[in-house]
């Protein structure tokens, strides 16, 4: 079974066990969702990706050394590059810095491209093991007012 089979199965195990429950159109309009997803004082604070973060996402993406955004943007588009960056954000030689850098990168990617359930999953896995990096993305996101893929994913 390869991974996306894999992500399949384990998607449609999850929805086979989630309660069904239809809102009334009325009511979901009438009473619109404000609750907050996370409380923003718990969160540390994170500025961006340092210098060494920087070259650790090039050399997990095999980039030159000083690639930057644009040129992550690029190697995103691979699936394969993506699935690197995942896993390294679970992975317990990379270190805080590089591994928000990486949770940063990946939720960048996730609020400019559409909704992509399965990635949006598998970054909150990633994210949910590691507090610290978890943190660092709700302070970022706070601040920067993140979509609904990112609030999803720091959920």
């Amino acid at each position: 079974m390869n991974r996306v089979q894999h992500w399949e199965a384990v998607r449609s195990q999850i929805h086979a066990h989630m309660a069904r429950r239809e809102v009334p159109a009325e009511v979901a309009v009438a009473v619109p969702d404000i609750r907050p997803v996370f409380r923003l004082e718990e969160a540390e604070p994170y500025y961006g990706p340092t210098r060494d973060a920087r070259e650790a996402i090039n050399a997990i993406l095999d980039l030159p050394s000083g690639a930057c955004q644009g040129e992550w943007n690029v190697a995103l588009r691979a699936r394969h590059n993506l699935d690197l960056l995942v896993d390294a954000i679970g992975e317990p030689s990379v270190d805080t810095e590089a591994r928000s850098a990486i949770a940063l990168v990946l939720l960048e990617h996730v609020e400019r491209s559409a909704m992509q359930t399965e990635l949006v999953a598998r970054i909150r896995w990633q994210l949910r093991k590691d507090a610290r990096v978890q943190s660092r993305m709700r302070y970022w996101w706070t601040h920067m007012e993140g979509g609904p893929a990112v609030m999803e994913a720091l959920s």
